[in-house]
């Protein structure tokens, strides 16, 4: 009987307490009082606080009726206040957290400003009449914490953050001994022109001249199960003539490959087929990229003509002008923004967006390859044997390194984006690898590694796992797991051409591992 009471008693209190409530809810706002909270930068009126219920509880404030009993008005409005704000700060933290992620996986786009990298979990979106600056809670702070590194991983992957590797590398490259155990990859049965790695890092691609397309398995030992065709020569749906240029998507869904045919095939990699052809150009197609973090493309022609496609749509978008001679190479400076040169001795960036384009120069002779190093700055090579770093503000290098392979013509260049480090290759029996410093204007070489042959090109796996350069010549460095690797394709001719030839290297690529 007495429990029968005590529920009853209850019951009528907690009756009674949301009745009063009610009953200040239902009030005029009366201006009589105003509570201050130094830790507040705005007033707080107290009778406008009555208009609002509890919100910190998902039942409301009715399970704690009770234990506010003794709660004077003024007391209870403060608290209320308090659940009030801190929901608002934990939702505004969880929206803006969504809006940065949902920016960077569905627009792909790099240009990531600060006002939205949420830098410390400070919040960018705080309106003039918001009062709640100064109230800070353990629950905001450890989604600050978990928003942060969500963050800062999503950037990483999509090579968003500029990264110091050069002196790792060469850190590894002393304590090895500065040499590698080599190995092989042999598959191709003319001169390899095109390497690529897959973002997951396990598989890498290569293209030759004599119009195939194989799929090397990285993470299997045995070479009986390393290499599979994507397309043979000589096929249907291969192409007719030289492969001279292919890329891969940031997801790794697709591969783009231009040939001397005048064609563009576009390539399912999950299915290990043929999606679509592309025509258009007139002349060979020389150089073809897909924008970071993008599924739009584009290619350069013999044709002088710069066109732009997407592969997830599978159409033509536009088509540019501006250069005066045969474009040579294409690189990415964002998801629209392409960086280009040729034989005119012009390195020509187009924005696409904005159909506008900037025109550079500054070398003697024809421009082989470009490579961008970040948003505003890249690095160039030439015939007359020098490397250039560049500010896209300057019309003219800013620094500029002559005889870099001792006047021998420079024939690659590979640069992880928002890197520090690059490499260089040429027909000198050698690579060398450099730190660029962006403070100092300037570049480094730190140190040289033997290779035979002509190396075509050079380029760094998207992972981050790895330093790799692509196209006949490749290296790898996995900097977290102290696990060094190269991937070197040797071949006896040019890329586009058979001005360089070296009788003594063979078409392959070499596999160099370092534990």
């Amino acid at each position: 009987m007495n429990t029968k009471k005590q529920k009853g008693n209850l019951l009528g209190k907690r009756k009674n307490a949301k009745q009063v409530l009610q009953k200040n809810i239902e009030k005029k706002p009366q201006k009589k009082k105003v509570v201050q909270n130094k830790d507040l930068d705005e007033e707080i009126l107290s009778d406008e606080i009555d208009s609002v219920s509890g919100m910190s509880n998902e039942g409301g404030i009715e399970d704690r009726l009770i234990e506010i009993d003794d709660e004077t008005e003024d007391k209870k409005r403060i608290r209320l206040a308090q659940q009030i704000l801190q929901k608002a700060k934990l939702d505004s933290q969880k929206g803006k957290s969504q809006k940065f992620i949902d920016k960077i996986q569905n627009t792909g786009n790099n240009d990531v400003s600060d006002d939205e990298s949420f830098d410390d979990g400070e919040d960018h979106h705080k309106s003039e009449g918001d009062s709640f600056q100064g109230v800070i809670y353990a629950e905001s702070t450890h989604t600050d914490a978990i928003t942060k590194a969500l963050q800062n991983e999503i950037l990483k992957k999509r090579q968003l953050q500029y990264t110091l590797y050069a002196d790792k590398v060469q850190k590894y490259w002393n304590k090895i001994g500065q040499t590698f155990q080599q190995n092989t990859l042999k598959g191709h049965t003319r001169c390899i022109t095109s390497l690529e790695f897959c973002p997951n890092g396990q598989y890498l691609y290569s293209a030759s001249k004599d119009a195939s397309i194989i799929r090397w398995d990285l993470t299997q030992t045995e070479k009986s199960k390393q290499k599979e065709f994507l397309v043979r020569e000589k096929t249907t749906d291969a192409h007719k003539d030289e492969i001279l240029s292919m890329s891969i998507n940031h997801l790794g869904r697709y591969l783009v490959t231009a040939s001397k045919d005048k064609s563009i095939k576009l390539w399912d990699l999950k299915k290990m087929g043929l999606i679509q052809n592309f025509n258009g150009h007139r002349q060979p197609i020389n150089a073809i990229k897909f924008g970071i973090n993008s599924n739009q493309f584009c290619t350069a022609s013999s044709d002088r003509q710069f066109k732009m496609w997407d592969a997830s749509d599978k159409i033509f978008i536009d088509t540019f002008f501006g250069h005066k001679a045969d474009p040579t190479y294409i690189d990415s400076m964002s998801a629209n923004n392409f960086i280009s040169c040729g034989f005119d001795r012009q390195v020509i960036i187009w924005k696409t967006e904005h159909q506008s384009q900037l025109i550079y120069g500054g070398h003697d002779y024809s421009i082989d390859v470009v490579k961008a190093v970040d948003a505003e700055h890249f690095i160039t090579g030439s015939q007359d044997g020098s490397i250039a770093l560049w500010s896209i503000k300057k019309k003219k290098p800013i620094f500029i390194m002559h005889k870099a392979h001792g006047g021998s013509w420079i024939t690659a260049l590979g640069h992880l984006y928002n890197t520090d480090l690059f490499f260089s290759g040429s027909h000198d029996q050698q690579i060398n690898a450099y730190k660029i410093d962006l403070q100092q204007k300037n570049f480094q070489k730190i140190f040289s590694i033997p290779c035979n042959g002509v190396i075509n090109d050079i380029q760094i796996s998207i992972d981050c796992s790895y330093l790799a350069c692509k196209k006949v010549n490749l290296i790898d460095y996995n900097l977290l797991n102290e696990y060094l690797q190269k991937k070197v394709s040797e071949c006896d001719e040019h890329r586009l051409g058979r001005w360089i030839t070296d009788k003594k290297a063979k078409n392959q690529i070499k596999y160099f591992k370092i534990m």
